[in-house]
């Protein structure tokens, strides 16, 4: 049975050595700090950038977010065989020009190519592409995946402050579809996030604002018809948990039954349309073997949140293997036949 992190988070040391030197100025660079640790400073997006985040950013992030020898070892502690290579959000966000935007992907995707090159069936990539224009991301994910041979192609929650279903979007979502490989959501805080202006005092971006970006993200892609037109597509949501789920759904069809609007552009109701969708937990969750029992388990995926100080490394698969109320084949699911299916390893289920 494979074991596969879904959840780490990565910036290669190289992941900018291929930007074009016209954007050396104002493009992304890693800044070495006194202390060893790294900043990513990006002085195009240094605008964009929420007022409270940035004192958060200035002391940069350990070795382990940008080196991959740290990791082979954490994966090794705790019994993964793969990772999935989630991309630090603040270097890919959509509020800079578009030719940088494409650009920093491409050469962020190329050093994770390498990566991949290097450590065969250890890693899972995970593309980066500029959505403030369409054409430009359809071209940087079709790169990224049939030539570097990346898994999936990342979407933040929203894009410039529009939702997941709007319909410039869909050519894009035609092309993944196509291409036959998933759509990994995470959520940005170096962005826009819904209500951030009511929390961002208690630095609740994280736990309130990536969950309150999903709830809308998947309305609307439920009561949109955009999964009507995109049957075969698949989105993974990552870091926002799932005790919600069962609740969301609930709201969801009860919204279907009592609102025309909810139900004027869909022909599913939501409950029908959740075999789209895909989940990472982590093992501390409480609500695990509730939702197992609501949805199932081959929708969910265990991810530690590597290398960050609040994730389960090196714990995360003794402490799943130590839950209550799972079966042996809801274990092999959530510790990585649902990864395999979702990201299309088909050797390994």
């Amino acid at each position: 049975m494979i074991r596969i992190d879904s959840d780490t988070h990565f910036t290669p040391l190289d992941a900018f050595a291929d930007l074009d030197p016209k954007y050396a100025d104002q493009g992304p660079r890693l800044v070495e700090l006194p202390s060893g640790r790294y900043r990513i400073d990006y002085p195009a997006r240094a605008p964009f950038v929420p007022t409270h985040i940035k004192p958060l950013r200035v002391n940069g992030r350990p070795k382990s977010d940008f080196e991959i020898e740290p990791r082979l070892a954490a994966m090794a502690q705790d019994g993964f065989d793969m990772q999935v290579l989630i991309p630090n959000n603040a270097p890919f966000y959509y509020d800079v020009d578009a030719a940088m935007g494409a650009n920093v992907s491409r050469a962020y995707n190329q050093a994770i190519a390498r990566i991949l090159k290097k450590y065969p069936n250890q890693f899972i990539g995970i593309a980066a592409v500029p959505l403030q224009d369409i054409k430009l991301a359809i071209l940087e994910a079709e790169y990224a995946i049939k030539e570097l041979g990346l898994h999936s192609v990342i979407m933040y929650q929203n894009v410039n402050g529009k939702d997941l279903d709007s319909e410039f979007l869909w050519p894009f979502y035609e092309a993944v579809e196509k291409m036959a490989v998933p759509l990994s959501v995470h959520g940005v805080d170096s962005g826009p996030l819904l209500g951030v202006e009511r929390f961002s005092r208690f630095n609740l971006d994280v736990c309130l604002g990536f969950p309150f970006e999903v709830f809308t993200a998947i309305s609307a892609l439920v009561f949109s018809g955009v999964l009507n037109r995109f049957p075969a597509l698949k989105f993974g949501y990552f870091e926002v948990g799932i005790g919600w789920i069962p609740w969301l759904l609930d709201r969801l069809d009860m919204a279907y039954d009592a609102r025309p609007a909810a139900r004027a552009r869909t022909q599913r109701r939501p409950k029908d349309c959740f075999g789209n969708f895909y989940f990472s937990f982590g093992s501390e969750d409480s609500t695990l073997p509730d939702v197992v029992k609501r949805i199932g388990s081959s929708r969910l995926m265990i991810g530690s949140d590597y290398p960050h100080p609040d994730g389960t490394s090196p714990n995360t698969i003794s402490m799943l293997r130590g839950r209550q109320g799972l079966t042996a084949e809801d274990i092999d699911n959530l510790l990585g036949g649902t990864a395999a299916e979702f990201f299309g390893l088909k050797q390994y289920f």
